[in-house]
């Protein structure tokens, strides 16, 4: 039996609670590599003991990892009936099913009795193939939808049409603090996006992007910085590099091979026994670099991975923390991993670590120049280090950032991001006395704190009234607000109630 972490067991509990309160249909927010499936599957096993008569249906893009010798399923002693397109003859009384979103819809016409279930687990929910299902569904059944990024592939149909509620138990950085993720260093090219052109589904298009990607000297950047920021004393780490297309994919396979470094490519199209010992390769270290088109961000795990490339540019937070969160898991001896983003995508779509909104941004339409939540952020000019707008002072190299900005940084090709360990380090209780007012906006940023929190730190450690107000005048520059804001905060601190 699988034991739940603290924030799997808030997650199942969260979720169980809106089911008392009659909301059927409740979103679970979870990063990649957080144990979504350990989660729901933990609720599947406490709905099926619970009643003899209870059914319950798993619908996931990744149907083979869940159904595996050793899965999560068979490790939780859950026994399923798996729906595919080889099972011609379906045991319609198995209590637990298994299958794509697809299949499942079309066997459900021909087999009615496959629409009466009390719970339905639908993993990545964020894509749009489920929606048609909701309608042939019973009015009492319970709906949890498993998903990293809970943003809606349809920027103008909202995830909240389908769902009541949402349960966010965790942050990346969170995660990170409690061991349960290694942290990533991000090296960052600079690129020209202006050239980038929107298809009609809101990402950028594969042409543009090949005009943009697909140049020889883009691919001699790339060798050159992989070998300058992703080997160890010469040793190709295990690396996940995410390209255009298969045009693209293949060219940069070609071009690790051509450098020496051994490589291989996968793709939709790649025969499913050449696919399957590729990834066996890959995984026993028989060559460090695969390429992939599609086919890695979502559901393969391999601790071992230490450096992810982005070798594309994305108008999706979702993909963009999917293929980063490849290298998150923790293996012996890894500290942290890398990601190379070629595609400047974190100046749109944020650090992968960073803390999002999502209770305020699951429900809410979105304009296709929308971003999710990201923070502002600022260059060093000493060291070229990527830190918060924020920051006074350069977590790298200790640089002191003048309080007015006399102009836009100097862009440099690449820049390089601090990982979080020491900002999560310096989160303790006993720190905030002497922490400076920039780092606690930082770490209140870090670990999506509400506004209050700062002050409230504030409020405890000044020596003075005049102290208070010192350190808020600080804060309300780092933020921006209106000269005299710190004027109208109260000092006297809350006093408890009398009984």
């Amino acid at each position: 039996m699988i034991h739940l972490r603290p924030y799997q067991e808030d997650a199942r509990n969260g979720i169980r609670g809106h089911f008392v309160l009659n909301n059927r249909k409740v979103l679970l927010c979870m990063p990649t590599g957080s144990g979504k499936t350990v989660t729901f599957a933990d609720l599947v096993t406490r709905t099926l003991s619970k009643d003899l008569f209870a059914k319950a249906l798993i619908l996931t893009n990744r149907a083979e990892l869940l159904t595996q010798a050793g899965g999560t399923l068979e490790r939780m002693g859950i026994r399923y009936e798996a729906i595919t397109a080889t099972n011609k003859q379906i045991n319609l009384r198995a209590r637990c099913f298994v299958g794509m979103v697809e299949t499942y819809y079309k066997r459900a016409k021909k087999h009615p009795e496959l629409l009466k279930m009390n719970l339905v687990i639908i993993d990545e929910a964020h894509y749009g193939n489920f929606k048609k299902l909701f309608a042939q569904w019973g009015s009492d059944v319970y709906v949890i939808g498993a998903t990293a990024t809970p943003l809606s592939a349809s920027k103008d149909d909202p995830l909240s049409n389908y769902y009541n509620a949402i349960v966010n138990p965790v942050q990346i950085a969170d995660l990170i603090d409690n061991g349960y993720l290694v942290p990533a260093v991000t090296y960052a090219a600079r690129i020209d996006r202006s050239s980038l052109k929107l298809d009609s589904m809101g990402e950028y298009s594969d042409s543009s992007q090949m005009d943009t990607f697909a140049k020889r000297e883009v691919y001699a950047g790339l060798i050159s910085k992989y070998l300058q920021f992703c080997t160890d004393e010469g040793r190709a780490k295990k690396t996940i590099i995410f390209n255009v297309n298969i045009a693209h994919s293949k060219a940069v396979c070609a071009e690790f091979e051509a450098a020496g470094i051994p490589a291989r490519h996968l793709d939709g199209e790649t025969d499913p026994w050449v696919r399957a010992s590729i990834i066996a390769g890959f995984k026993s270290g028989a060559f460090p670099v695969i390429c992939n088109v599609g086919i890695l961000n979502a559901g393969f795990d391999e601790p071992g991975v230490e450096v992810i490339v982005m070798n594309r540019a994305t108008t999706s937070v979702s993909l963009w923390l999917q293929c980063c969160g490849r290298g998150s898991r923790p293996s012996p001896g890894k500290g942290r991993f890398t990601i190379l983003d070629m595609g400047d995508n974190w100046q749109e779509l944020g650090l992968w670590e960073q803390a999002r909104p999502w209770e305020e941004l699951w429900n809410k339409k979105r304009k296709k120049s929308e971003k999710a939540g990201v923070s502002p952020v600022k260059d060093c000019a000493q060291c070229g280090a990527i830190v918060p707008m924020s920051a006074r002072e350069c977590s790298e190299c200790g640089h002191v950032f003048p309080i007015k900005e006399k102009g836009p940084s100097k862009e440099v090709e690449f820049t390089v991001v601090a990982d979080t360990r020491e900002l999560l380090a310096m989160d303790k209780a006993t720190n905030w006395p002497i922490m400076s007012v920039s780092d606690l906006e930082r770490v209140r940023e870090a670990k999506n704190r509400s506004k209050g929190w700062p002050i409230h730190v504030i409020r405890d450690r000044a020596i003075s009234e005049t102290d208070f107000r010192e350190q808020l005048k600080e804060l309300a520059h780092l933020r921006g607000y209106k000269r005299g804001w710190e004027k109208y905060v109260d000092f006297a601190k809350p006093q408890p109630e009398l009984a």
